[in-house]
């Protein structure tokens, strides 16, 4: 039978048009895939252009898993990877997915000397909010995953932070998702860091930026990826998309769906995959 979401939304019985079912899947995509997919882009691209916080990263997801990739466990992540969890905190703050939240009034307010009326669409700029030197400081737009405290100390929240890391929204409207996107992506990063090596094709060139409903390098993230030497199952080159997801088949990962994405050769003989977020795709859709 289809195991697609769509008979699944079908089959539930409930009496819904076509453009339900239309919108319930479009928030699916963009709320469940599309976010995680550029989180991870902009995660790659930020530990390319910062090798120090990658090291230390590096490091603990080395010692989480010293015997090459293999299932993670919650424990796992909220015990042996907190460092690599507060890169992806960091991460979501520079590059927040979406950079924008809309909210809706219910009554007639007054906010900081506005006028709100009831019923208006109110648009929130998590973007400002999480790049105002006044909130966080002069160093706003460094890459510093340790500007959240002691890795003992709780994860950074909207509550903890003062409501400056507003991620995952806030409040009853916040992301029903957060902490599954969390650990997606958590997991994601870790297990094709602890595999592979990623560097940039092009590190001098910028990257561009594309905003809407999330934001976007333009034309994708090019990287170099090879096998670690130190990783279970061999080590070399990548040369092709087949290959990357045949050297992804380790451990518990029984198999791993295609990844809609074609390799090209650079002079290193290296695969420059189109998009860093491909990988993590392919990855995510591991079973």
């Amino acid at each position: 039978s289809d195991p697609s979401i769509l008979r699944f939304l079908v089959a539930s019985g409930d009496d819904v048009t076509s453009k339900v079912l239309r919108d319930d899947l479009m928030t699916l995509l963009i709320a469940g895939h599309e976010t995680s997919a550029a989180v991870l882009t902009w995660t790659f691209y930020l530990l390319a252009q910062n090798p120090k916080v990658a090291a230390k990263m590096r490091a603990e997801i080395d010692a989480a898993m010293p015997d090459g990739p293999r299932a993670l466990t919650t424990d796992d992540i909220s015990n042996k990877l907190r460092y690599t969890t507060r890169v992806i905190y960091e991460s979501m703050r520079l590059y927040p997915q979406p950079p924008v939240l809309l909210r809706r009034s219910i009554e007639e307010d007054m906010v900081d000397g506005y006028k709100v009326r009831s019923e208006a669409d109110v648009f929130i700029s998590v973007w400002n909010i999480h790049r105002s030197e006044e909130h966080w400081g002069k160093d706003v737009l460094d890459f510093n995953p340790d500007r959240f405290g002691p890795l003992e100390d709780p994860h950074p929240n909207e509550v903890n932070t003062g409501y400056r890391l507003v991620a995952f929204g806030a409040g009853k409207r916040k992301c029903l998702g957060d902490m599954f996107a969390l650990y997606e992506n958590v997991v994601t990063l870790s297990m094709l860091q602890r595999a592979f090596d990623f560097e940039l094709v092009n590190p001098d060139e910028p990257v561009g930026m594309e905003t809407g409903a999330t934001i976007h390098t333009k034309g994708g993230l090019n990287m170099r990826v090879r096998r670690r030497k130190d990783s279970s199952g061999g080590n070399g080159t990548v040369t092709s998309d087949d290959d990357l997801l045949n050297q992804m088949k380790m451990g518990k990962w029984e198999s791993v769906s295609e990844m809609g994405a074609k390799a090209s050769e650079d002079s290193s003989g290296a695969s420059a995959t189109p998009t860093a977020a491909a990988a993590p795709a392919a990855a995510a859709n591991a079973k």
